[in-house]
């Protein structure tokens, strides 16, 4: 067999052999190598996309809001200071009107004695519109009873006609008789048969006869003219009423006229009043909502405000708060509402541990409620993030406790990470973050793991008792 040959003791080649101390640190290192190829391939990985933003208000009614000026003035008393809580309705500022229309102190006051004014004016055209009414319902009546009288008689006057008609007709027999008598008797008065004296009364007679004839005759005439007379009476009467009915009338729709121009001027006075009162009113800052008085925004007695200028801000009470935050469009086609996200608020200490998320301490669970269509304008895009609803999730800090030790301000810088789905491999986002890769894509939430179970759902713990 082969022997190596011997060597002399040489003292500088005994110190070149490799210690224990250099064995050991060989196997730590070789473990160290084979316990990372294992995690590379075994440990699982949660990717996340990070983003930074800050709390916000999630409700718009609920976000700081500010006071504006509604008129154009100056401003003459503050009645809240900074910090102060203020109810609903409470005084805040009071301005002093500059508009040249409104300085008059009186106008109010004014204005209501000219709504008082026009009040009566209406009043009265009511009451000569009653008058005129009356009037009309006089006038029918007087009608209803003059028409048929005038036609009793119009009727009279024709039967006095025709009696007269009539005597003519028995005058005109009468004469005849007469005559036929007159004559007879002038011949036998001639022949001496009767004497003279019945010859002058049978004369007498004809003459009467005559008389009565022409008597009768006038009579007639003037029974023809008194029907005449009466039936244009009758028409002058009737013509009198129809012409007494249109002056009520045409009266009538002038007091209406003038009915609606009162109308309109006292519309016309009932805005300007109410507008007048509006004015007023605003003259006075109220707050719009329950609150603290965060800043005065404009300050000193004097000081000039235009309509729309903000005076104050004020933060409501009621508040729900969430986070907003800022992705880059690289990770934006990867999130979708309803995912799970783990935020971190400055001022709040926190272990973060996002590959890990049953590790991490002092984080707050949340859910991507929104997702913005279309970037800011720079490449970023907003999501809206509101509190976990996991019973075993971590509640945020109240915003609106006053007493808490620790509340939650709108405006706190937060850090997010949108969780992915599903776990990777840890070698595989090794490999992705040496490429610039993005994350994954994400799985289903509802899908079970091998198994039929599924994935377990990790919740922080906070990293100090608050």
């Amino acid at each position: 067999m082969f022997s190596p040959p011997e060597s002399p003791k040489l003292k500088s080649l005994q110190r070149l052999r490799t210690t224990r101390y250099a064995w050991i640190l060989a196997f730590l290192m070789l473990s160290v190598l084979a316990l990372a190829a294992a995690a590379l391939v075994g440990v699982p990985w949660y990717q996340s996309v990070t983003g930074m933003g800050k709390v916000i208000v999630y409700n718009p009614m609920d976000r700081v809001q500010e006071v504006d000026a509604l008129i154009p003035g100056r401003i003459s008393e503050w009645y809240v200071r900074e910090g102060e809580t203020v109810k609903k309705g409470q005084k805040l500022a009071l301005l002093q009107d500059i508009d040249s229309k409104y300085l008059d102190p009186e106008q109010l006051r004014r204005t209501d004695d000219m709504l008082f004014t026009y009040r009566q004016k209406r009043e009265l055209v009511r009451t000569r519109l009653g008058t005129l009414d009356e009037q009309r319902q006089a006038l029918l009546q007087a009608r209803a009873a003059a028409l048929p009288a005038a036609d009793q008689r119009v009727e009279q006057n024709r039967q006095k006609l025709a009696q007269a008609q009539q005597s003519v007709v028995l005058s005109e027999q009468n004469l005849t008789t007469d005559r036929l008598q007159f004559d007879r008797m002038r011949q036998l008065e001639g022949s001496g048969l009767r004497s003279r004296r019945d010859f002058e009364l049978t004369q007498q007679a004809l003459t009467r006869s005559t008389t009565d004839l022409n008597r009768t005759r006038l009579s007639v005439g003037v029974a023809q003219r008194d029907v005449q007379v009466s039936e244009l009476e009758r028409e002058r009467l009737q013509f009198g009423i129809q012409l007494d009915l249109a002056k009520v009338a045409e009266n009538t729709v002038k007091a209406r006229e003038n009915m609606a121009e009162v109308e309109a001027e006292l519309l016309k006075l009932e805005v300007d009043r109410s507008n007048l009162a509006q004015r007023r009113e605003q003259q006075l800052v109220k707050a719009p909502r329950a609150g603290k008085v965060v800043r005065l925004l404009r300050l000193g007695q004097g000081s000039s405000v235009k309509s729309g200028d903000s005076l104050c801000t004020i933060l409501p009470e009621q508040q729900d708060p969430a986070v907003e935050l800022m992705i880059s469009d690289f990770d934006a086609p990867l999130v979708r509402p309803g995912q799970k996200v783990r935020l971190m608020f400055d001022g709040f200490p926190a272990i973060p541990f996002t590959a890990f998320p049953w590790a991490a301490v002092g984080t707050y669970g949340g859910v991507v409620a929104v997702v913005d269509a279309h970037d800011d304008g720079s490449g970023r895009y907003r999501l809206l993030i509101t509190p976990e609803p996991h019973p075993h999730s971590l509640s945020w800090p109240k915003a609106n406790e006053q007493k808490a030790p620790y509340p939650l301000r709108p405006g706190t810088q937060v850090q997010g990470w949108v969780m992915m789905d599903r776990p990777v491999p840890l070698y595989w986002e090794v490999w992705r973050r040496l490429n610039a890769f993005p994350p994954v894509p994400l799985g289903d939430p509802n899908a079970k793991k091998e198994g039929g179970k599924k994935e377990k759902d990790y919740s922080a713990k906070p990293v100090l008792k608050r």
